[in-house]
Formats: structure tokens, C-alpha cells, sequence
């Protein structure tokens, strides 16, 4: 079941937050620049000032979860790019746990995300991958998603060098 995140489930968001970003590295597997320890005091006041802001305003953010058994599995977030002049773009950002990729929940998570975009006062939806990401660029991909630009060696992350994707979506496509 995918819905929007309330605000009285937002610590169990934060436990599913820190579940996720545990899972970073792991394997070497990296999906985010994060390689420290969660900060879920930061993450709390992140979301606190984001509450309730209109879309296309500084610092909006709205997050959609995915539950299986009642907990939180994933999540898809579009928020806010923060320089004035883009309030017409959102910036997405996805996680799922990783007992639970691979079953098509990105692309539900997506698919909500985007279908509430279409509905608000922005154009466009950007995102950025690690290069080594085949699953999430695919699915991207497949999405309408176009990749706009790379970054070689953008972090290094367990000794590795890791190219950032730069992707986006043109809403009224």
C-alpha cells in the first residue's frame, strides 16, 4: 500500500529512514553520497520546516510510503530545489529496504509521485543517480526520464570513484 506519509507517522518513517541508510555500502553498494551515521535529529528538523509549505514555495516537500505488513518499505519524496528560480522543478528521491527491490515497488512509488506532480504548478522532475545503478536507470528510463548530464567521479565511496547520472522528466510530456 503506497500513501502520502502523515505527519504522526514520521517517526516511523525516521525508523525506516535509518533501516535504509544502514543498507548503504553494504556489499559495496552504495546508493547515496551519505557514507555517515544517520542523523535523525537533522532529518526531524528537515521535516518539520518542510510540513505544510505550498509547492512551488522555498522549501516544500511532500514523501509517499509504501508499507508491507504495516511497515514502512519505501519511500519516493519530490521536494523543493531551493534556488528561486526553479520553483518550477522538484527534486525526487527513492529508497526501498533491500529485502524488498527488484518487485516492482520503485515503479509504483514513481508512478504516485509523478501523477501528483502533474497535478501541481511545477514542469519538470529531477533527479540524480549513481552510474553503477542499472535497475534504478532502467526503470528511469522507462519511466520518460532523460538523462541530462554525468559527473565523473563525483564521490568516493569504499575506495571507489562514482559517477553521478543527472536525470529528468518533462511533466507535460
Amino acid at each position: 500500500m503506497i500513501s502520502e506519509l502523515r505527519e504522526d507517522e514520521l517517526d516511523a518513517f525516521l525508523d525506516f529512514s535509518a533501516r535504509h541508510h544502514a543498507e548503504n555500502g553494504a556489499d559495496d553498494v552504495w546508493f547515496s553520497p551519505s557514507s555517515g551515521p544517520h542523523d535523525r535529529e537533522l532529518q526531524w528538523s528537515h521535516f518539520d520546516a518542510a510540513w505544510g509549505v505550498p509547492v512551488g514555495e522555498d522549501g516544500w516537500m511532500r514523501v509517499w510510503v509504501a508499507r508491507e505488513a504495516g511497515e514502512i518499505v519505501g519511500h519516493v519524496d519530490l521536494r523543493a530545489r531551493g534556488e528561486p528560480s526553479t520553483s518550477h522543478r522538484a527534486l525526487l528521491g527513492i529508497g526501498i529496504l533491500a529485502a524488498h527491490r527488484g518487485r516492482g515497488l520503485g515503479k509504483q512509488l514513481m508512478a504516485v509521485a509523478i501523477d501528483w506532480a502533474r497535478t501541481q504548478p511545477l514542469a519538470w522532475i529531477d533527479l540524480a543517480t549513481f552510474s553503477d545503478n542499472t535497475a534504478a536507470l532502467a526503470l528511469y528510463r522507462k519511466l520518460g526520464f532523460v538523462e541530462t548530464g554525468r559527473i565523473p567521479d563525483l564521490f568516493r565511496l569504499g575506495g571507489a570513484s562514482i559517477t553521478d547520472v543527472q536525470m529528468s522528466l518533462h511533466l507535460a510530456l
